[in-house]
């Protein structure tokens, strides 16, 4: 038996009670563990009296990992019977417990907040429609070439290679053109989803819940630690040189990490209203390709499952923007 109160911004207050036979059952597994586990003067392990393990132990002590076991039974039930959907570790407190009596429980926890969207369908007709006209001219091409050639020349002077490409030819600069035409072509799909977003967001008033800034912030660390990674920089190094600490930089994201938020849970809005799902077996093969992709030492500090999940997020926003881009 449980009630929930929702409380501001998007988090909920769960109040319930297990009752005495339930925890009762938690309790007796709770005591045949403890005895199996410990060793007394006297007796071979597992074999002591019950009595004499809780009075090693204490009733009381027993008692609390018998409602952490109930809760642990208990609390995922709640959480698919109400379809809650639940962002960072929940604050969880026994607020009632005795032997023989229900034990009462109050659990606090932030949930994906709900948001009412405008018409985004108009809104993609709208920005999605506009064609973008990209053209490359012929000096961004002598740029180009004259970075590649300095490239080669670098490579050359380095190892002695001999494979030289002819920079000065009619095919390398088409190969160029259509280099530099596909980027900006990529970089406005790009601009035009971002607007989009904005768009759509723009006069959403929505309350966020701090868990779910939190995770935004540290994932934007996360990523930006990849990324030095990448270049063979260090952390501490990178804030030393941009002469700020960790927490600063957090505190600096935090408008960037808000309007993040907001993109992602109205992507989300969208895939749901919309059925918008990668197939199962797509993901799976997807996500086994890149883990066979990826170094030992690599595979040591990841899963398939965080691969997964990562791939379902680009997979699912790639096939929203698709359908969006589809309907103008």
């Amino acid at each position: 038996m449980f009630t929930i109160k929702k409380l501001a911004k998007s988090e909920i207050e769960v109040t319930g009670q297990i009752p005495a036979e339930e925890l009762e059952k938690f309790f007796v597994k709770a005591v045949k563990e403890a005895k199996e586990n410990l060793n007394l003067p006297g007796f071979r392990k597992g074999t002591a009296p019950e009595k004499m393990v809780m009075g090693k132990i204490g009733e009381h002590a027993l008692l609390e990992s018998a409602a952490e076991r109930a809760l642990q039974e208990e609390w995922p039930k709640i959480i698919r019977e109400e379809k809650l959907e639940l962002i960072g570790r929940p604050e969880v407190s026994i607020t009632k417990l005795a032997r023989g009596n229900p034990m009462e429980f109050k659990i606090t926890a932030a949930t994906i907040p709900e948001m009412a969207l405008p018409d985004y369908i108009e809104a993609a007709k709208e920005i999605f429609s506009r064609e973008v006209q990209v053209s490359v001219s012929d000096e961004e091409i002598k740029q180009t070439l004259d970075y590649l050639k300095k490239g080669q020349a670098e490579d050359k002077s380095a190892t002695g290679a001999e494979n030289q490409k002819d920079f000065g030819s009619e095919e390398m600069k088409e190969s160029v053109r259509k280099n530099i035409s596909f980027e900006k072509e990529t970089k406005a799909k790009e601009e035009k989803r971002i607007e989009f977003l904005e768009k759509i967001t723009e006069g959403v008033k929505i309350e966020l819940p701090p868990a779910l800034l939190e995770y935004e912030i540290e994932k934007m660390v996360r990523e930006l630690k990849a990324s030095l990674a990448g270049m063979g920089l260090e952390w501490e190094a990178y804030l030393k040189h941009v002469k700020k600490t960790e927490e600063k930089l957090k505190k600096e994201w935090d408008a960037e990490a808000k309007k993040r938020v907001k993109f992602g849970l109205t992507l989300r809005k969208i895939a749901r209203e919309q059925n918008i799902f990668p197939a199962a077996d797509v993901l799976n093969a997807k996500s086994e390709e890149v883990f066979r992709g990826l170094s030992e030492e690599e595979k040591k500090k990841t899963s398939r499952e965080n691969i997964r999940e990562y791939l379902f997020g680009r997979i699912q926003h790639e096939m929203i923007f698709d359908f969006l881009e589809k309907n103008k």
